[in-house]
């Protein structure tokens, strides 16, 4: 754990649950190389400091200890990974503070972009473009990346993640929309709209996928099929047929269709896909 976990006044900072000056023992002991002892402390911590989406005057402080957990990976990356990514991801003066603390703390993080395990990897992929212009100078590594990866849906999360600056990288997902699993298709077909925006050859990719994720399958944490569907559709000003009844259940469906029944994140995300659902609709007529 690097030098300072005592050095910031948590008792003057606050949490999800309440002052913050359990955080330095929750640090210490999430960097424990006993999992009896480190996974508890690893729960604790990241409820407490990204607790369902949102944040807290304390995540900014935690941020560079949290990525130093991340970077050794005794508890799993992954696990910390995403919190720093959706911690980093929402709108507001606190996500811009945190984007900052995260961005300062990723060159250290280009490691996991070469992690084994490829979940791992595209978090790291995803984390880097959320911080924005904080971000820009990573850029440029984050391009060295495709060419190394093996798995196909990194690679499209690589191209989509780099917008217009991975222009030169299509080859890489170009025969994508054509593969047998349905989301590295949708994924694909994002990322050559998101370069190209041509969408003769994606729209309909992607509204499919829309179509058949009717539940979530995925925690808040991390990649969810609807809002990045939708935000595409949306942006496309697009509706194919095969994706307006799903649409039209997002928008008008009372329950959740989108998060987790214990999800209460600012902005909440289904929220912001009936939002975004009614929107498509009202654009498209």
């Amino acid at each position: 754990m690097p030098d300072g976990i005592d050095d910031i006044d948590r008792s003057a900072l606050t949490h999800a649950y309440g002052p913050a000056d359990d955080i330095p023992a929750l640090l210490r002991t999430a960097g424990s190389p006993d999992a009896a002892r480190r996974d508890p402390a690893l729960d604790e911590l990241i409820s407490s400091l990204c607790h369902q989406g949102s944040i807290y005057p304390a995540t900014t402080a935690a941020v560079p200890f949290i990525a130093r957990l991340a970077l050794e990976g005794r508890g799993g990356r992954l696990r910390l990974m995403w919190p720093l990514h959706g911690a980093a991801e929402g709108p507001g003066p606190e996500y811009r503070e945190v984007r900052r603390a995260v961005a300062v703390a990723l060159p250290a993080l280009l490691g996991p972009a070469a992690d084994e395990d490829p979940a791992v990897r595209r978090a790291m992929v995803w984390t880097v473009p959320v911080c924005e212009d904080a971000s820009l100078p990573l850029l440029p590594l984050l391009r060295t990346r495709p060419a190394e990866e093996r798995d196909a849906g990194v690679r499209a999360d690589l191209v989509t993640a780099l917008g217009p600056r991975g222009a030169q990288l299509l080859p890489l997902v170009e025969e994508r929309p054509k593969a047998p699993d349905l989301e590295n298709r949708a994924d694909a077909a994002a990322a050559i709209w998101r370069v190209t925006g041509r969408t003769h050859d994606t729209a309909q990719v992607v509204a499919d996928q829309l179509a058949r994720r009717s539940h979530a399958d995925r925690p808040y944490f991390g990649h969810q099929p609807h809002l990045g569907s939708l935000r595409a559709l949306t942006a496309m000003r697009l509706l194919p047929a095969a994706a307006r009844t799903a649409v039209e259940h997002i928008a008008f469906f009372p329950r959740r269709v989108v998060s987790s029944p214990v999800c209460d994140a600012t902005p909440h995300p289904d929220l912001e896909a009936r939002e975004l659902a009614r929107g498509l609709l009202a654009l498209t007529g």
